[in-house]
């Protein structure tokens, strides 16, 4: 199964010139950094028609950038990205070097008014896993990681199974849904809150994680989408301090309350604050991964047809395939990181303070490491090793849980759908982001 590269030139003209580690770099002026000229440099990149190949296959210019300039600065949102996976595994081992305090930074400053949403509904942001400092990290993966990691998860496997089949349920009969919206998104939102104590029953919990993602990481969103982008932040922040609330209060059999029984027999592990920060995390990453990189396996599954047909006759195939649609389907492009010190990679030098752009699905088809890497091999044999959920002492605390569900969802759709198939068959439609590529929508038919 191939991703053919589009027709046309390489993306990123403006900034593919020779791949020479001496080459000098035009570096933005003094007090480019300011709302107004950060919000136009964005918009220009997402609207300038030299883009127009990145968005509709940033595969292209990946593949571009491993042979020709594996660490490239990209000059106009002044940041060093790094492309092959050799590169970003090394610097996913390096936390001291390439700090994650940057990872929960907007792409550009907050316009004053959404600042003032922000303010008035007391939101409190502090480093919280996924951008603390590597001892801190270190720290709260030992208090955090154990009720998600791969043993534990297991225990979740029937009420993974139990939302599955409810929401299949309630449209199997109808021979035709959006899977992404009616299907992926729910189980993955649904799970998350279940988690954290909520009952999926009583929010509408597939659009608020998808939302929030889909304006975040447009890189250049218009102070409405700020705004919006902010309200939507500030009800998961509300909806998320409930769920702390209620489990302080009285811990259930639920993550959220081990983690609170935990803090009882030590109050000082971490604050109420850092606590919250935590839950609003998990309410915002565990829901886009696993659906996202899904939905394009399963088009790209069904456009080929025969993979489809083997996962369908033979389930055991199912493990290995999740691995390789994480691998070839991640929907998460690149991952930022903050260079502590001056630090050469790949030849080019970094300066102390630069942004650091790891682009992950470039990584993931590095032919180096991936033979053939643009074909989805469900048989291929180092398909975990991928870097969707990064390296290292940041590797992604929910990974054997994204997997879990993935997997459940693939052995129900292949026992109750083996006869579905796309409903069109034009090209997919994606969001227009900078680095994060996911699904508007995917329909299908059965029956």
């Amino acid at each position: 199964m191939i991703c053919p590269p589009p027709a046309g030139g390489l993306p990123f003209p403006a900034v593919n010139g020779p791949a020479n580690p001496d080459a000098e770099d035009r570096m933005p002026e003094q007090g480019a950094t300011r709302f107004e000229e950060m919000l136009a440099a964005h918009a220009n990149m997402l609207r300038g028609s030299r883009y127009a190949d990145y968005f509709a296959d940033p595969y292209r210019f990946f593949s571009w950038a491993r042979a020709e300039a594996p660490v490239l600065h990209i000059h106009e949102i002044d940041a060093w990205a790094v492309s092959r996976f050799d590169d970003i595994r090394a610097i996913f081992r390096d936390p001291e070097t390439f700090s994650s305090a940057n990872v929960r930074e907007p792409p550009v400053p907050l316009c004053p008014r959404a600042m003032e949403i922000y303010r008035s509904a007391g939101v409190r942001v502090e480093p919280a896993l996924i951008d603390e400092d590597a001892s801190a990290h270190r720290r709260s993966r030992r208090l955090f990681g154990k009720g998600l990691a791969a043993r534990i998860v297991q225990r979740y496997e029937p009420k993974i199974r139990t939302i599955v089949s409810r929401l299949l349920d309630s449209f199997v009969d109808e021979g035709r849904a959006d899977l992404l919206i009616r299907f992926l998104q729910p189980v993955a939102s649904r799970m998350t809150f279940h988690l954290l104590g909520g009952d999926d029953d009583d929010f509408d919990l597939a659009d608020w994680p998808g939302g929030i993602r889909r304006v975040e990481i447009l890189g250049a969103p218009s102070e409405a989408a700020q705004i919006s982008l902010v309200n939507m932040v500030v009800r998961i922040w509300s909806f998320g301090g409930r769920l702390m609330e209620a489990a302080i209060e009285k811990p259930g059999d639920s993550y959220l309350g081990d983690i609170v029984r935990t803090r009882r027999a030590d109050p000082s592990l971490f604050t109420d604050n850092y606590l919250h920060n935590v839950v609003a995390v998990l309410q915002i990453a565990g829901s886009d991964t696993q659906s996202h990189s899904l939905a394009h396996g399963i088009r790209a599954m069904l456009a080929d047809g025969e993979t489809w047909a083997r996962l369908c006759t033979d389930p055991g195939l199912i493990p290995n395939a999740v691995e390789e649609i994480l691998r070839l389907c991640t929907p998460t492009l690149m991952f930022p990181r903050l260079a502590t010190r001056d630090v050469e990679v790949a030849g080019r030098q970094i300066p102390a303070g630069a942004r650091v752009l790891l682009l992950l699905a470039s990584g993931n088809r590095d032919e180096t490491m991936f033979p053939d890497a643009e074909t989805m091999d469900i048989d291929r044999e180092n398909a975990r090793e991928h870097l969707t959920f990064g390296h290292g002492a940041h590797f992604c605390l929910g990974a054997p849980l994204a997997r879990l569900e993935m997997k459940i969802i693939l052995e129900e759709l292949t026992r109750r759908l083996p006869d579905m198939r796309l409903a069109d068959g034009g090209p997919p439609e994606v969001f227009r982001t900078f680095s994060f590529r996911g699904l508007k929508h995917l329909t299908v038919e059965w029956g």
